[in-house]
């Protein structure tokens, strides 16, 4: 999808010196999390972003004119044991995930970031070493919800049981065996 930039952020990038960030927003269930790639925190957008620098990473954002899902995995590095659990239980499945790209001029921000991919989480994944683990979160698109099974059946029993006066499914049982011969 192209993406109109604004004065600001064209100049940084078609300057000598560039200093890309990487601002990501995640959902979590006990609050919202704010990070940026830098080694220092940064404020946009009425948040402090946590400046996590060589302890997060993030794979490549990927997009694509073909209808298919696209995911983008963050990284997590350097968390203590004692803090593992912790960790895990307040990734949230299915919330909210936002990532931007921004310039930055002499530690501040150029002007508002770029939208990069919206998303949802998913289930984390974690890597333990001796000291310290390593936590991933898959950011998947929406269109990744087209690939799920929907519940429920084309039967007169389900139909039913969640539109208790419709009966468009009645007759379903009695044609599944029917040979029809079309001419």
């Amino acid at each position: 999808m192209p993406r109109d930039l604004a004065n600001p952020n064209l100049t940084a990038v078609l300057s000598q010196y560039l200093e890309p960030v990487l601002l990501v927003r995640l959902d979590f269930t006990t609050e919202t999390l704010y990070l940026a790639s830098t080694p220092f925190n940064l404020v946009w957008n009425s948040q402090t972003w946590l400046g996590v620098g060589a302890l997060g990473s993030v794979s490549g954002v990927t997009e694509s004119v073909a209808t298919e899902a696209q995911a983008t995995t963050l990284k997590i590095t350097g968390i203590p044991l004692e803090y593992v659990t912790d960790a895990l239980e307040v990734v949230k499945y299915g919330g909210l995930a936002q990532l931007y790209l921004g310039f930055l001029s002499q530690g501040a921000l150029v002007t508002d970031p770029i939208p990069a991919n919206l998303g949802l989480i998913d289930e984390p994944s974690l890597s333990i070493g001796p000291d310290t683990c390593e936590i991933s979160i898959t950011i998947e698109s929406e269109m990744a919800d087209l690939q799920r099974a929907r519940g429920g059946r084309y039967t007169m029993c389900d139909q039913r049981s969640r539109y208790p006066n419709d009966g468009s499914c009645d007759y379903v049982s009695l044609i599944q065996d029917k040979l029809l011969l079309w001419k």
